[in-house]
């Protein structure tokens, strides 16, 4: 554990090693006492520690700059689906129009009343009918476009789960050594989250607002045409403002998960090494440091805050000024053309104006929230996209399907290494295993025990010579998945995951209760499984 601290952490290091001095005599004579299981551990950490000596062994965490590109968005559409992410377009399009056509039946109704003072009934009913049933068609298509929103969303954020995790798990162990665990849990959490929550609502809120923007300009520009020419600059100005603060938003948000990732890793690293920071005395310094951290994430968020702020005011002023146009030239158009322009849509297109400066402020609102929540899609594209294993693709039929039935062992010539960028720790080994043989393997730290061991999984990488399993060269004939599922180890620390006890002995479900009682009984657990309440299923 002391050494996966400082191997682990280079703060760790630089205060252990400030210690180190004055406490020698107490560390030989712990090592001195040490079980045979904590020497098992030390050697086997060690011999990574030295294996890795010279490398950076924590990548600094990747980071895009300027404008998300048009590519995540695809992603996001492929994720949902393509034929589903244009079924909701059209239904959002559909909704808007529904409604426009009620609001303006409506003001025709009212016009009608006051021309003619009384409406017949058939009259009445004419426009009741009408307005009914595009009322209930407006309903019918807001039902459609949520549904088909939330539909796409949970399509896109189970692919993007999916994906990602599948190249996680795919991923050599250069990744694993590489990547703080920190990271990865903010990748799949806090990333993870925002894709579940955020995403979907906001562009459905992006579009409904949009629309209902596009939809008071429409009506304005038909009321009054004069609208437009006042309408061109007021967006030049709108274009500006919205563009100006979703660059800040954006990198602010990569920011923000960017310092996330260290407030785990510390945490992580912390609990995992309660113990020695207490002995060492290092409580105060570790809190510390937990602190700095924490503030360097909530300056950023401070500064997401205030920005929000800054948008809503300049966009209030904005909205004022577009409210004014639009009353203004409306009434013009009802004073100079009385025949075409009647009172009922000067109501409506002053009535659509009003809510313009609340539709800007969301329509920009949620143009940036969108553009921030698309870096978590870019985040996990980029776990998406990392490099795998070499899994062989060979035909079920033309592999064995009783090997290995005898477990003869042949390094012959092998070369190992853990990355191209780094030295063999193993060179032309010649090493020949019988089957049924019980074989010790015994070295100083760093000999390569344990890459042995991890070479016949297909862990690290054999650059020369065969490894041979019952005739076979598991380097070129033997997948990566029959490999594993076919071999086994016995770990050094024992893992129950969670779940029941059937769900750890047979993860596949594969096997009866019975064939898993006769494993335990072989094993010599089965009365242990009976003396606990529930059995298997525990």
């Amino acid at each position: 554990m002391f050494r996966r601290l400082i191997s682990s952490s280079s703060s760790f290091r630089s205060s252990v090693s400030a210690s180190e001095a004055p406490c020698k005599p107490q560390v030989h004579r712990l090592e001195s006492c040490t079980s045979a299981f904590s020497d098992d551990n030390e050697d086997e950490e060690g011999e990574d520690s030295i294996e890795n000596e010279g490398d950076d062994v924590t990548l600094e965490e990747e980071r895009e700059y300027g404008k998300v590109a048009r590519k995540v968005y695809l992603s996001y559409l492929k994720a949902s689906g393509t034929i589903l992410g244009c079924s909701y377009l059209i239904s959002a399009v559909a909704w808007q129009i529904c409604r426009v056509m009620t609001d303006y039946w409506l003001s025709e109704w009212t016009g009608s009343s006051d021309k003619s003072r009384v409406l017949d009934a058939d009259q009445m009913q004419y426009y009741m009918l009408v307005y009914s049933g595009l009322s209930i068609l407006s309903v019918l298509l807001s039902v459609g476009c949520n549904v088909l929103g939330q539909v796409a969303g949970a399509k896109a954020r189970k692919v993007l789960h999916e994906r990602a995790m599948q190249s996680v798990m795919r991923s050599p162990m250069k990744f694993f050594e590489n990547t703080p665990v920190g990271r990865m849990i903010n990748r799949f959490a806090t990333d993870m989250a925002v894709v579940d929550k955020k995403i979907a609502i906001s562009i459905q809120r992006l579009m409904q607002f949009l629309f209902l923007c596009l939809s008071a300009i429409l009506v304005n520009v038909a009321v009054s045409p004069w609208f437009l020419f006042l309408a061109i600059p007021i967006c030049g100005v709108y274009f500006w403002v919205q563009r100006f603060y979703r660059i800040s938003a954006r990198e602010l948000q990569r920011l923000d998960s960017m310092t996330r990732s260290p407030i785990f890793s510390h945490f992580a690293e912390t609990l995992g090494g309660l113990q020695t920071i207490r002995a060492f005395g290092q409580q105060a310094r570790f809190t510390s440091m937990l602190n700095q951290k924490m503030d360097t994430h909530r300056n950023v968020f401070l500064i997401m805050n205030s920005g929000n702020r800054w948008l809503g005011i300049a966009l209030d002023y904005l909205g004022a000024v577009i409210v004014f146009a639009a009353v203004l030239t409306a009434l013009l158009s009802a004073h100079y053309v009385p025949s075409m322009v009647t009172p009922a849509l000067v109501g409506l297109a002053v009535n659509y104006t009003l809510l313009v400066p609340i539709y800007l402020n969301w329509v920009v609102k949620f143009l940036a929230d969108m553009e921030m929540y698309m870096t978590a899609v870019e985040r996990l594209d980029q776990y998406a996209k990392l490099p795998s294993e070499e899994y062989k693709e060979i035909l079920e039929e033309s592999f064995p399907k009783n090997w290995p039935h005898e477990g003869h062992i042949n390094f012959d010539g092998v070369s190992l290494r853990y990355d191209l960028s780094r030295e063999p720790v193993v060179s032309k080994l010649q090493l020949d295993i019988p089957a049924g043989q019980k074989i010790g393997i015994c070295g100083r730290t760093g000999s390569g025990k344990s890459s042995l061991a991890m070479s016949l999984f297909g862990m690290v990488e054999v650059f020369e010579g065969r490894l041979l399993i019952d005739g076979l060269d598991i380097t070129k004939q033997v997948p990566l998945t029959t490999l594993r599922s076919r071999l086994s180890a016995i770990p050094q620390d024992a893992i129950m995951f969670s779940g029941t006890l059937r769900e750890n002995l047979d993860p596949r479900g594969k096997f009866s209760d019975d064939e898993l009682w006769s494993a335990l009984e072989l094993a010599q657990m089965k009365s242990v499984a009976c003396s606990i309440i529930g059995g298997l299923g525990i």
